[in-house]
This record gives C-alpha cells, sequence and structure tokens, in this order.
C-alpha cells in the first residue's frame, strides 16, 4: 500500500495507480474506498477496463447492482 500511495503521491491523475489502489482496497475488502479509487480513474480514462470492472465489483458488494450494470452496460457501448 506504501508504494501506491508514493506512486500517486508523484503521479496523482494516473489511472493505473489508481486502479491498483481500487484493487488493493477491494483485496481488503474495504469497498466504499475501493470505489473512491475506481471512480477516480474512471474519470480520468472513461474506458479503462481495469477501471470499470473495479467500479463495478464495488458497486455489486454496496449492494447497488443496478448502478454497477449501467457502468458495465455503458463501457460496452463504447467497446
Amino acid at each position: 500500500m506504501e508504494a501506491i500511495q508514493t506512486a500517486l503521491g508523484l503521479e496523482p491523475a494516473e489511472p493505473d495507480f489508481l486502479v491498483t489502489l481500487a484493487y488493493l482496497h477491494i483485496d481488503a475488502r474495504r469497498w466504499s474506498e475501493a470505489l473512491a479509487a475506481a471512480q477516480l480513474a474512471v474519470e480520468r480514462s472513461p474506458y479503462h477496463v481495469g477501471a470499470i470492472n473495479a467500479m463495478a465489483t464495488c458497486l455489486i458488494n454496496l449492494r447497488r447492482v443496478s448502478e454497477a450494470a449501467q457502468a458495465l452496460e455503458n463501457a460496452l457501448a463504447h467497446d
């Protein structure tokens, strides 16, 4: 976790770093923190597959299934 925080300190807008942070939170089942990182990554890179997947995973685990489905449908529409 420390390494990714350092990387984000150097490049705070880098979507790959944000996605990595999201997955670290997912692994720890910190859904809200993971969702925040994934959403920021999607804002920076709207069609980043890892970010969209992380966001959908969090939304499902937060019982926000319709939002997860919408995020995935939007991603497929732009594929």
